[in-house]
Parts: structure tokens; sequence; C-alpha cells
């Protein structure tokens, strides 16, 4: 039986979308935001404080979990309903770098290379080498492809994309990561957008050929659904889509005008940063025309979420205030959202914490019951996942990636350990080295598990000593609020309970990965 659906290795263009769909989309839109402005007047009513200060920390990090839904709103209704189309190729010189580190799979790159060497549009393919293993050489050469040693060469891949960009003097530079399978038609699909001399890169959206290996593959594979659909493709809508590293296309004046490409955790977005305040545009190519790898296991998952977070704070804080004054409002806001989104970790522990203080301490800063809250978000509940199925529209491969992303939303919860160690390490200032994703799957539990079981076990005893306490309490049996505010943060417990389990078993499962390399299914599609 095929493990892929017959059209997964042909290349996919996003639809364009109807009137009827978007007149839907713009009306639910409507409804949503007037839901937040009723749910807004009735969450700041007097009555409902009973502590003030601990009532306004609930509500900023509340609302601005509401804020970035909204955000995401008005960007869907800014997203342009037609694809772009690229003009018809210019005559470019091309060269395309992958790198390769130490520990990375040779027969990875065999895979790799024979897709490169079926491109259609002429290139010169340089294979920046920093293993020092002959065999890597060796292989290659047999693809005919150049090699340099770069053994040697500090600052991990940019470091050697920089020292190539001395070598080599092709216009258009494509970096490939070494896990992803080009189709023919690559370069086809983005040359062409260079004619415009304004472009600095152009970004296509991202597949995924091991999605299906471990439940959190898939989840890893659902968390960019969304945003290599309608995100990216608002941000293209203006000509400033975000480089996201693989399947990026640069003018190579565009990095020699920034002073090569970027060094840093997340150092294509420090690319695409540069290059924007620079004054360069940019385009999003909404298509898949190869696919790649995400991590199979929680352990390779939490250190690329952890490389990732610590790399977006460090952009917000280090980089960004240096050339905020150059940026665009648009870009201003757009760079500031993206960096500031692996603050839901903090978000996401302290609300975690919320029935813990109560049931230990009797912290409460709310005088609202939990069944009259779930009433009145009930409306700004149905519209945001309205929205969130219309959205699916804008999708790049819709009949692949539809559906309800609850994988890809357990993984984000299950993930606010790591991105509140990330905002950790940032307020200490404390740098962690860059390393590449895995490339296979693992069955070591990461370090970043253990905080899911020690908080359920913190919350069920909280729980029990809450009861305890109130069986010898009389007063407490007859205060009909004080059983009111009970029964909401036990409601509201359970679903944490619920949330926190489903996380552990979905980790437990992908810890029993397969033991075949992913690349080694598709070479009967490559052939």
């Amino acid at each position: 039986m095929s493990l892929f659906h017959p059209s997964f290795w042909n290349k996919v263009k996003a639809k364009s979308s109807s009137n009827w769909f978007e007149f839907l989309l713009l009306t639910c839109i409507f409804g949503g935001f007037i839901s937040v402005f009723s749910l807004f007047d009735w969450w700041f009513r007097s009555l409902h404080v009973t502590n003030r200060i601990f009532f306004y920390i609930i509500s900023l990090f509340l609302w601005s979990g509401i804020f970035r839904i909204v955000l995401n709103w008005y960007q869907l209704a800014r997203v342009k309903p037609s694809p772009v189309d690229p003009p018809s190729a210019g005559i470019f010189s091309v060269a395309i770098f992958t790198t390769a580190a130490p520990g990375e799979p040779l027969s990875m790159f065999e895979t790799t290379f024979r897709a490169l060497s079926k491109l259609e549009y002429p290139c010169t393919i340089y294979f920046l080498d920093g293993t020092n293993d002959p065999a890597y050489k060796e292989l290659s050469n047999q693809f005919g492809f150049q090699h340099f040693d770069f053994s040697e060469i500090q600052g991990a891949k940019a470091g050697k994309i920089n020292e190539a960009l001395k070598l080599t003097t092709e216009e258009i530079i494509f970096i490939l990561d070494p896990d992803h399978i080009v189709f023919p038609s690559f370069l086809n699909e983005v040359v062409g957008f260079f004619t415009n001399k304004e472009i600095g890169f152009v970004q296509v959206s991202q597949g995924y050929y091991n999605q299906y290996r471990s439940p959190v593959a898939k989840a890893a594979a659902e968390q960019t659904y969304l945003f290599y659909g309608p995100t990216q493709r608002y941000y293209g809508s203006n000509n400033k889509s975000i480089a996201i590293g693989a399947n990026c296309v640069f003018r190579r004046s565009a990095l020699e005008q920034i002073g090569g490409h970027a060094q840093g955790l997340a150092e294509d977005l420090l690319t695409s940063l540069r290059i924007h305040a620079a004054g360069w545009k940019s385009i999003y190519h909404p298509i898949i025309v190869n696919r790649g790898l995400v991590p199979e296991d929680f352990d390779s998952f939490s250190k690329q979420q952890l490389k990732w977070a610590r790399g977006l704070f460090e952009v917000l804080f280090d980089e960004y205030p240096k050339v905020f004054k150059h940026l665009s409002l648009s870009a201003k806001f757009r760079y500031w959202t993206i960096g500031t989104f692996y603050l839901v970790g903090i978000r996401t522990l302290f609300f975690l914490l919320v029935p813990i203080l109560y049931f230990l301490f009797g912290w409460s800063a709310l005088n609202m019951s939990f069944s009259e809250f779930l009433i009145r978000a009930m409306p700004f509940a149905v519209f945001a996942f309205l929205i969130y199925l219309l959205s699916q529209r804008f999708l790049v491969d819709y009949q692949s990636e539809k559906g309800v992303y609850w994988r890809g939303m357990l993984m984000k919860f299950a993930s606010w350990p790591v991105f509140t160690y990330a905002f950790y390490l940032t307020l200490i200032n404390k740098k962690i080295p860059y390393l590449p994703t895995a490339k296979r799957g693992n069955s070591k539990i990461s370090i970043f598990f253990w905080p899911l079981l020690i908080y359920l076990a913190l919350l069920v005893f909280s729980i029990g000593y809450h009861f305890f306490v109130l069986q010898h309490s009389r007063e407490s049996k007859l205060n009909f609020e004080i059983q009111q505010q009970t029964l909401g943060m036990l409601s509201f417990s359970i679903i944490a309970c619920l949330q926190h389990i489903s996380a552990i078993i979905l980790i437990l499962r992908s810890s029993k990965v397969q033991h075949t390399d992913a690349w080694d299914e598709v070479n009967n599609y490559l052939t």
C-alpha cells in the first residue's frame, strides 16, 4: 500500500477563493469582533474583582491571548484571494548551497542529491561540507557537485553560507536544508520573481514527507499548515513575506548589502529582518515544490522548539530595537508579533498555576462563576472555531492539510516547559548552541517531559488537600460563593488534567518510533 496520496510528489499550489467564501469569512469575522467586545464589557465589570492586582494580571494574560486570535482574524481579512503566479523566468545564474554537519546521515544526502540532480533550471550546486568525512566528498563528486571543505569554518550553517558567498559569483542563491527533497520544477517556480529588481528573496511553502510516522511528527506538521497558508499569504500581500530557512531563495546583492547571511538560532528570521530593514521587498509563493522532515519524537521536537523560541527572543530583544526605525509600520508590527509568539509558554504556565494557588492557598482574583464565564465566552469560541475552519481554504495543500489540528494544539500546549525555559534563558542572557534538528527519531525521554508529570501530580495533590480541609470547614460548606468558585476551579483543573494526560499519551506513543529512515521510503518515487 502506498504511503503517500497520488499527488504527494507533484507540485501543489494554493487555490483562489470564491466571492461567497470571502463574504462568509468576513461575516464570521465581524461576528467574532462583536463577541469579543461583548466579552470584554462583561469581563471588566467591577463586581468581578476581588483582588485588584491579581485580577489585572489574569486579565493581561487572558486578553493578550485573545488579542493574538483577533490579530489572526484581521490578517485573514487582508489575504489576497488569488495566489501569486511567477512571471516568465529571466536569465539568472543560480547557485544552490546545501550544508552538512557532523552526525547527519550520509544516506539522507544520497536522496537529497538524487533529487537535486533532476532540477530543470540550469544551476550550480555547491555542497558545503562540515563533516570532515571523505565519504561525503566522494558522494558529492559522484553527482558532479562542487565540494567545499568547510569543516573548520565557524558559525554553523550561516558561517558556511557566508564563506561560500565569497567563493561564488551567481546572482541567485538557493539555500537548501539537506533533509529536503526538491521537485524538478522548483527553480522554475521562483526565479522569475527576481525580474523585479526590488525583490530581495522569495519564500515558498513547506511540505513534509515523514509526518505520517508518529503522532509528534504529525503534530509538528500541523503546527505549520496555517502559517504557510493564510499567515504567510497575508505577509506576502504587501511584499513582506518572512524567510523561513528552507525553501528560501535570495538575491546575492541583498545578502551582501546586509553583510551576509545572519548568524544566530533564528538565522532565517534575522536575515529576513535585516533585508527588510535595508529596503528590499520579498515574495511569498504559496506552492509546495519540495518536501522535508519534521521531528518524529518529543525529545527532538523539544530541542527544535527551544532553539526557535530562544532564537526568536534573541531577535526580539537584541536585533529588533536596532533596526526598528528602518522598518515600515506594518513590518514593525509583524516582527513584533512573531517575536512575542513564544510568550505563550509563560501565559500557559500562569493559567496552570491559578487552580493550584486557589486550592492550596485560597487565592482568587475573580468573583464570577465558571459556568457564567463559559456562557459569556461561548459566542467568541463558536466564531473562533468557524473562522478557524474557514481559514483552511487558504491552505496550500488543502486536500492533505485540512482538518482539526488536535495533535498540533496538544503539542503546543505540552511545550509550555520548553517555551518558559527559553524565556528564562533570555532573561539571564544565556546562549545555547546552534544544533541541526535531528533527522532520525529516537526513544529518549526529553527532560521537558517531566514537568508535565510533575504538574499533574501537584495539581492532584492540591485538589486533594483542598477538599480534605474543606471537609473540616463547615463555613466553607455553607458559603455558596466559595462552592461556586471551587466548582469552577475544579472544572478548569479537569480540563488541564485531560490536556496533560492526552499530551503524555501522544508523546509516549511517539517514543516508539520506526527504526527505518524516512528518506529510504521515498526513493522509489524519485527514480
